[in-house]
């Protein structure tokens, strides 16, 4: 089996990535990526895949950290949540090298398929070389993975009512770019 790398973008402590509010509740970006980088580790461990992760729980590593484990797995993704000003910015992009601009594109399509919003950029990949800005786990050799807007409040409410079929989009993406064998039957054979 295939040996990924799985991390979650921002640091659980210092930096909580992009805040939103939900019915009274205020989510970060941190949180909510270091719950779903663990569902995904989940999936991809009960089919066979060893898994690297920047942390447990709702904890993670500084980024500095994260990178330092990019070259231990065959693919590397840092899950991100995108946020903007205009309350109905929406929809999936990853950001990556064009080496990767494959699974980027599959990784976004998934996504995107579960939550029922729309591909960003190029058919939801953004080349790394275009952001025009250095962003070191691109730079290094992992996938950015935007999976949605937090201050969009109807992808939010979706993303909470969906998040274990969206760790299995991702889960199953990988896999079965890069393993042999049907995800879905493996999963239930577990």
């Amino acid at each position: 089996m295939t040996k990924f790398v799985i991390t979650a973008g921002h640091d659980s402590v210092k930096d909580p990535g992009a805040v939103s509010t939900l019915n009274g509740v205020q989510y970060t970006e941190a949180k909510l990526m270091t719950e779903l980088r663990n569902i995904v580790r989940f999936y991809l461990e009960k089919v066979g895949h060893e898994v690297v992760t920047d942390g447990t729980g709702d904890t993670n590593k500084v980024l500095r950290e994260a990178i330092a484990l990019i070259p231990q797995g065959e693919v590397a993704i840092e899950l991100h949540l995108n946020a903007a000003t205009a309350k109905t910015a929406k929809g999936v992009e990853t950001i990556g090298n064009p080496k990767h601009k494959e699974i980027s594109k599959k990784l976004s399509k998934a996504i995107a398929n579960v939550l029922e919003t729309q591909l960003r950029r190029d058919e939801g990949f953004f080349e790394y070389s275009k952001v025009g800005r250095t962003l070191g786990y691109v730079k290094a050799g992992g996938i950015i993975v935007e999976c949605f807007f937090i201050t969009n409040n109807n992808e939010l409410q979706t993303y909470f009512n969906k998040k274990w079929l969206v760790a299995r989009a991702i889960a199953r993406t990988l896999h079965n770019h890069y393993s042999e064998g049907d995800f879905d039957e493996l999963f239930n054979k577990a």
